[in-house]
């Protein structure tokens, strides 16, 4: 899903159940997950930054409903878009 949308930026997507970490390939500039965490703070979603390379941490509610996770993938997107300096990172992500 999300990996094959974002390959030449993204090296790994993993996690147990609703807990999952995104994990930024080696290529992209160091402080991107962080830069990626502020943007989406900002447009009101929190992601966790891990201190593990450069890995963002998704800990939606146990109640999270598919809008939701639409709307956080609309966020992740922008965020990754201002932070990348893509207009494309994720066009199609959403209709994951």
């Amino acid at each position: 899903g999300l990996r094959c949308h974002l390959g030449e930026f993204v090296s790994d997507v993993r996690g147990r159940g609703l807990m999952v970490g995104c994990e930024f390939a080696e290529t992209v500039p160091k402080g991107t997950s962080g830069a990626i965490s502020k943007a989406c703070y900002e447009r009101g979603m929190l992601l966790l930054p891990t201190g593990h390379r450069e890995t963002l941490r998704f800990v939606p509610s146990l109640v999270v409903t598919e809008s939701e996770v639409e709307e956080c993938l609309d966020i992740f997107g922008d965020a990754m878009n201002e932070v990348l300096g893509s207009s494309t990172v994720l066009e199609e992500v959403v209709s994951v």
